[in-house]
């Protein structure tokens, strides 16, 4: 892409959104991908990993180390860790927040997902850098799908982990208004640390054979329940993107989200928009896409429309664009 330049993804992270960012963002790019020898968040990773020999690092998130060999951009998605306060404990948000504003100065260059998130980091830090908002992208539908096995009744679906800020409680307490002898609710992805307290919650409100925790899926697992769901359920308190939002739309399944942070940005009137906080509203809009298949159809429509605004392909070359003015030297 840029000849006669060693350019790398550091850290290399499989995971999560960061792990589908670099995964997608490289499909184009094909820089190096480098491992740390630290675990990740440590002390140890900020002050003594010491990568030699490139001319240009991609950060894909707040962990610039102290040793700066090269080039640096830094891609920030959020800054959940200092907003959701149940995450860390006060010493340790203490720490992110110096490891945020460490690489918020030493970058030469930072990319935001989202104009959100870039507003967040400016109403928290004294940031003066050169800085992009590039948004992620939309990976292309996976075809020939079936119904998810062993999934009889209809359902509402969310995606993702279920931390705090992710406001799964108050889903299931939306939900639980509905005739769940009808519907079921499905949790998708990985078992989470909050999954006990969730369960216990929906078994208090006699709904706990309705809620269906699928634990880790593969993609073409994933696909299926998007693409037979009556909507993805997705109103967080808070999102640096909310890609989930991006993919279900993908998969013809209209979306109810928060009328807040990037999702409002993310979804640009392609959604149904609920206070996340307001359990009546959120039920109110569930029930709006089981009784009007018309709105039902109208959002789906809206979706499609919008995740043409959303390619990994332009996400790539914006950041090629950026390593290429860095470098001084022309992109092949």
């Amino acid at each position: 892409m840029i000849k006669n330049k060693k350019i790398g993804f550091y850290p290399y992270i499989e995971k999560d959104g960061i792990g589908r960012y670099i995964s997608e963002v490289n499909k184009h790019l094909q820089i190096d991908t480098i491992k740390s020898k630290y675990e990740i968040l440590s002390p140890m990773q900020f002050l003594f990993e010491k990568i030699n020999n490139y001319d240009l690092l991609h950060i894909p998130n707040f962990l610039v180390p102290i040793r700066k060999t090269a080039k640096i951009v830094c891609t920030i998605q959020d800054i959940i860790p200092l907003l959701d306060k149940s995450l860390f404990r006060y010493e340790q948000r203490l720490y992110l927040k110096q490891r945020i504003s460490w690489s918020l100065k030493k970058a030469d260059h930072i990319i935001f997902t989202s104009n959100n998130t870039y507003k967040d980091v400016t109403s928290i830090f004294n940031f003066n850098n050169n800085y992009s908002i590039i948004p992620l992208g939309v990976t292309k539908p996976l075809q020939n799908l079936k119904r998810p096995k062993n999934q009889l009744k209809k359902y509402f679906l969310h995606v993702g982990r279920r931390r705090t800020h992710k406001n799964i409680q108050n889903i299931i307490r939306a939900f639980s208004q509905f005739d769940t002898e009808k519907y079921d609710l499905v949790l998708a992805g990985s078992k989470d640390k909050n999954d006990d307290e969730l369960d216990k919650l929906a078994l208090k409100l006699g709904i706990k054979k309705s809620v269906k925790f699928t634990g880790k899926l593969s993609d073409r697992e994933l696909a299926e329940f998007y693409e037979n769901a009556i909507a993805l359920i997705y109103p967080s308190l808070y999102e640096g993107f909310g890609l989930p939002i991006l993919e279900a739309m993908s998969y013809k399944c209209p979306v109810i989200t928060s009328n807040r942070s990037s999702m409002k940005e993310i979804s640009n009137n392609s959604a149904l928009m609920v206070d996340p906080e307001n359990i009546s509203d959120l039920s109110s809009a569930m029930s709006s896409l089981i009784k009007n298949q018309d709105i039902r159809a109208q959002f789906i429509q809206k979706g499609l429309r919008n995740i043409k605004n959303f390619e990994w392909e332009n996400t790539s070359k914006k950041t090629l664009e950026i390593y290429s003015s860095l470098l001084g030297v022309n992109v092949c």
